[in-house]
C-alpha cells in the first residue's frame, strides 16, 4: 500500500516539475499613432521551455495593419491607416503548440492639433444683372485644402479646380431678388482625421434701382435691432453734414418711406411698424455719398 502511495506521489511531482510552461510576451504594444506616421510594432515573445518553438497568429486587427510572423520567435505589425477609425482593436496570440497566450490592445489615432481654415470674408451683396465674383481661400498647417460647394442658388456656380481656393461666379436676374443661402466647406486634401471648416452665408441680390451701393457701406449710419418688430434706433455718423436722408425700399426698389434725420443728434428712434413682415432695405444718403443696409421686419 505504501509503495502504491509513493508511486502516485512521484507521478504527480513529475507532472508538476516537468509540465509545460506558458509562453509570454516580452514587448509591450504600441497604442498611439499620430496621423501620417507609420505604425511599427516589433513583437517578441519567449518560452521558459527553451526547446519549444513559438508561432504567432492574429485573431483581430484593422484592415490597414499588415502582420508577419518571422518564424524566429518574433513577428511584426506595420501599416498606415487610410481613413479615420474610431476603433483599432488588435488581438495577437502566440502558442508553443500546447498553450496559447494573447495580447489585446486598441490603437488610438492622434490627429494633429490643427485643421483647414477658411480665411476669406465672402461678398454678400450683388446687384441684379451684375457679375458676382468671389474667390474664397483656405489654409492648413499640414497640407493643401480642398473646397466643396455644399449648397448654392441656381444662378451661382463654383470652380474648385485649384487647391486652397474656390471661386463663385454668377449673374442674378430680377427674379433672383432677395437673400440666397450659400454653404461651403474645406477639408484637407490628404487626411485621415475628420477636420472640416464650414462657411455659411447669404448673398443679397439687390434690384438695379437700388444701385448706389458703395464702398462706404455702413459708414453713414447704422441701426439696431435687426431683425426688428418695427422700432429701430438709428446711429447717425454724419452729424456734421448738412443732412442725412433715410429711405425704406422694398425688394423691388420701390420707396415706401422717406425722412430727413436730425443731424444735431447721433441717435434717432424710427417706428417702422407700418411695414408688413419681410425683407427691406434702408438707404442713407447726404447728397455726396450713400450706403444701403438690409433690414428684416419680423412679425409684430
Amino acid at each position: 500500500m505504501k509503495r502504491l502511495f509513493y508511486l502516485i506521489t512521484a507521478l504527480i511531482l513529475s507532472q508538476v516539475s516537468f509540465g509545460n510552461e506558458l509562453p509570454y510576451f516580452i514587448t509591450d504594444p504600441i497604442e498611439n499613432l499620430t496621423e501620417f506616421d507609420l505604425y511599427y510594432y516589433q513583437i517578441i515573445a519567449t518560452d521558459p521551455d527553451s526547446e519549444d518553438s513559438l508561432y504567432y497568429f492574429v485573431k483581430e486587427k484593422p484592415d490597414w495593419l499588415y502582420f508577419t510572423d518571422y518564424g524566429n520567435d518574433t513577428a511584426l505589425l506595420m501599416g498606415s491607416p487610410d481613413q479615420f477609425y474610431e476603433s483599432n482593436m488588435v488581438v495577437i496570440s502566440v502558442t508553443d503548440g500546447k498553450d496559447t497566450v494573447s495580447q489585446e490592445f486598441n490603437i488610438s489615432i492622434l490627429c494633429l492639433n490643427c485643421g483647414p481654415e477658411i480665411i476669406t470674408e465672402p461678398i454678400t451683396q450683388v446687384i441684379v444683372d451684375s457679375q458676382y465674383i468671389c474667390s474664397i481661400y483656405g489654409t492648413d498647417c499640414s497640407g493643401n485644402v480642398v473646397f466643396t460647394a455644399d449648397s448654392l442658388p441656381n444662378w451661382l456656380s463654383s470652380d474648385n479646380s485649384e487647391l486652397n481656393m474656390i471661386q463663385l461666379t454668377g449673374v442674378p436676374s430680377l427674379s433672383d431678388t432677395g437673400s440666397h443661402y450659400v454653404s461651403l466647406y474645406a477639408e484637407r486634401e490628404i487626411s485621415i482625421c475628420p477636420f472640416i471648416d464650414y462657411l455659411i452665408f447669404t448673398i443679397d441680390v439687390i434690384p438695379s434701382s437700388i444701385n448706389n451701393v458703395s464702398s462706404e457701406l455702413y459708414i453713414l449710419s447704422s441701426f439696431y435691432p435687426n431683425p426688428s418688430s418695427g422700432m429701430i434706433t438709428i446711429i447717425n455718423n454724419e452729424i456734421l453734414s448738412q443732412y442725412t436722408a433715410i429711405e425704406i425700399l422694398d425688394i423691388n426698389g420701390k420707396t415706401l418711406f422717406h425722412k430727413i434725420l436730425d443731424n444735431t443728434k447721433n441717435k434717432e428712434i424710427l417706428n417702422l411698424g407700418f411695414l408688413i413682415p419681410g425683407i427691406y432695405y434702408l438707404r442713407f444718403s447726404n447728397g455726396i455719398k450713400s450706403s444701403i443696409q438690409k433690414i428684416i421686419i419680423a412679425a409684430h
